[in-house]
């Protein structure tokens, strides 16, 4: 079982490129649940349809007209189908962006523009990383905040972003901001506990997904 304390923080090097993008890339892949449940349950539309569904339902069953049952499964099911095609092709369209944008030059994204982009490092094996992006007017955007889905929760998300804040101080910025989303509870959790506000929440092109603004004030902790 791997530790906070076995992990080491460095810097990016260039060499770290592949392995960081196959992070991010599973990473986000295994987020497509998270947002198909959203979109299931908390997406106007879904509702609709599950409400149209039931209503059909308990009609049928009232006019003992059982033989029409299968057909509204049958295009319920469809319509879930297709939401989940939806979601899945809207997260694997965002990995493509990202990989060819954002992580495309890890360097001159992040380094070379005054930011900074860190690893968590296991035995040789990178098993976390974080991006810090230079905003301007001292202004740090947390980024690309991963860790390998077979170490969730034991603590290694709070240890990078600590170590990411550190850093930020060293490089003179006052303050860090982030997006994440409500698709990712336990990322809201982790941010809430390292001392980031919720500053609004706006709507996400994904179906029932909304995307979540926090932001931290540095000066505090400047030693």
């Amino acid at each position: 079982m791997i530790a906070p304390s076995d992990v080491t923080i460095r810097t990016f090097q260039e060499s770290d490129a592949p392995r960081v993008k196959e992070l991010f890339r599973s990473g986000m892949t295994s987020l497509i649940p998270n947002f198909y449940k959203l979109s299931l349950l908390h997406y106007p539309m879904s509702q609709a349809v599950w409400g149209i569904s039931l209503t059909q339902l308990i009609g049928l069953a009232m006019a003992e007209q059982l033989q029409f049952v299968p057909l509204v499964g049958i295009v319920t099911a469809a319509y879930a189908g297709y939401l989940y095609y939806r979601v899945r092709q809207q997260i694997q369209a965002y990995i493509k962006t990202e990989t060819e944008m954002n992580l495309f030059n890890i360097s001159e994204t992040y380094v070379y523009k005054g930011g900074t982009f860190l690893v968590a490092v296991h035995e040789g094996r990178i098993v976390g990383i974080v991006g810090g992006e230079n905003r301007t007017n001292g202004v740090m955007e947390l980024k690309r905040m991963i860790v390998d889905v077979s170490i969730h929760s034991r603590g290694l998300g709070t240890t990078i972003v600590e170590a990411l804040q550190v850093h930020a101080i060293r490089l003179g910025f006052s303050k860090i901001s982030l997006a994440t989303s409500n698709a990712q509870p336990a990322a809201k959790r982790l941010y809430t506990k390292c001392g980031f506000q919720l500053v609004k929440e706006t709507d996400l092109h994904i179906p029932g997904a909304k995307l979540c603004f926090y932001a931290k004030q540095l000066e505090a902790t400047k030693q």
